[in-house]
Protein backbone atom coordinates (compact mmCIF):
# COMPACT_ATOMS: atom_id res chain seq x y z
CA UNK A 1 0.00 0.00 0.00
CA UNK A 2 1.19 3.47 -0.99
CA UNK A 3 -0.60 6.18 0.68
CA UNK A 4 0.15 9.93 2.08
CA UNK A 5 -1.79 13.23 2.26
CA UNK A 6 0.75 15.15 -0.09
CA UNK A 7 0.38 14.96 -4.19
CA UNK A 8 2.79 12.45 -4.97
CA UNK A 9 4.38 11.30 -8.23
CA UNK A 10 5.20 7.86 -10.02
CA UNK A 11 7.76 8.03 -12.85
CA UNK A 12 7.28 5.19 -15.28
CA UNK A 13 8.66 4.04 -18.37
CA UNK A 14 5.96 3.47 -21.15
CA UNK A 15 6.42 1.07 -23.43
CA UNK A 16 5.47 1.85 -26.90
CA UNK A 17 1.21 1.72 -27.72
CA UNK A 18 -1.48 2.73 -25.59
CA UNK A 19 -1.60 0.13 -22.86
CA UNK A 20 -3.92 0.65 -20.06
CA UNK A 21 -2.19 0.91 -16.07
CA UNK A 22 -5.05 0.24 -13.96
CA UNK A 23 -4.44 0.80 -10.23
CA UNK A 24 -6.06 -1.31 -7.51
CA UNK A 25 -6.86 1.98 -4.97
CA UNK A 26 -8.16 0.67 -1.52
CA UNK A 27 -7.04 -0.56 2.05
CA UNK A 28 -7.43 -3.90 4.37
CA UNK A 29 -7.07 -1.45 7.49
CA UNK A 30 -8.67 1.82 6.63
CA UNK A 31 -11.43 2.79 4.00
CA UNK A 32 -10.16 4.95 0.97
CA UNK A 33 -10.75 8.17 0.67
CA UNK A 34 -11.37 10.26 -2.66
CA UNK A 35 -8.66 10.67 -4.89
CA UNK A 36 -7.36 11.59 -8.45
CA UNK A 37 -5.04 10.29 -10.58
CA UNK A 38 -3.66 12.91 -13.07
CA UNK A 39 -0.60 12.79 -16.03
CA UNK A 40 0.62 16.30 -17.62
CA UNK A 41 -2.76 18.49 -16.30
CA UNK A 42 -5.16 15.70 -17.26
CA UNK A 43 -7.14 13.39 -14.78
CA UNK A 44 -6.92 10.09 -15.90
CA UNK A 45 -8.93 8.52 -13.21
CA UNK A 46 -11.07 9.51 -9.66
CA UNK A 47 -12.31 7.59 -7.19
CA UNK A 48 -15.14 9.87 -6.48
CA UNK A 49 -16.36 8.51 -3.51
CA UNK A 50 -14.56 6.66 -0.75
CA UNK A 51 -14.31 2.82 -0.49
CA UNK A 52 -14.92 1.06 2.53
CA UNK A 53 -12.45 -0.78 4.58
CA UNK A 54 -11.33 -3.71 2.89
CA UNK A 55 -12.69 -3.01 -0.60
CA UNK A 56 -10.81 -2.33 -3.55
CA UNK A 57 -11.22 -1.74 -6.93
CA UNK A 58 -9.18 -1.49 -10.27
CA UNK A 59 -9.18 2.51 -11.57
CA UNK A 60 -8.98 1.71 -15.55
CA UNK A 61 -7.03 4.04 -18.01
CA UNK A 62 -5.26 4.31 -20.84
CA UNK A 63 -1.34 6.29 -20.53
CA UNK A 64 0.17 6.91 -24.44
CA UNK A 65 3.19 5.79 -25.07
CA UNK A 66 3.71 7.14 -28.38
CA UNK A 67 5.45 5.62 -31.26
CA UNK A 68 8.80 4.27 -29.28
CA UNK A 69 7.96 4.45 -25.81
CA UNK A 70 7.88 7.31 -23.18
CA UNK A 71 8.40 8.67 -19.57
CA UNK A 72 5.18 9.17 -18.09
CA UNK A 73 4.49 10.83 -14.50
CA UNK A 74 1.64 9.83 -12.89
CA UNK A 75 0.32 12.39 -9.81
CA UNK A 76 -1.83 10.28 -6.87
CA UNK A 77 -3.39 12.74 -4.93
CA UNK A 78 -6.39 13.07 -2.29
CA UNK A 79 -9.20 15.12 -3.32
CA UNK A 80 -10.03 16.94 0.52
CA UNK A 81 -7.31 18.43 2.61
CA UNK A 82 -6.42 15.88 5.54
CA UNK A 83 -6.77 13.09 3.28
CA UNK A 84 -5.16 9.68 2.36
CA UNK A 85 -4.58 9.25 -1.55
CA UNK A 86 -4.02 5.41 -1.38
CA UNK A 87 -3.39 2.31 -3.82
CA UNK A 88 -2.69 -0.89 -3.08
CA UNK A 89 -0.46 -2.13 -6.75
CA UNK A 90 -0.40 -0.93 -10.54
CA UNK A 91 -0.65 -3.33 -13.37
CA UNK A 92 1.08 -3.20 -16.02
CA UNK A 93 -0.52 -4.46 -19.26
Amino acid sequence: IVTDRAAATLRLDVPAGTPRRPPLVGDASFPADSMTVSSEGSTLAHLDSPSPTGQFRWLMFPVDGGASGRTVDLTFAADNDGQYWRFAALAMS
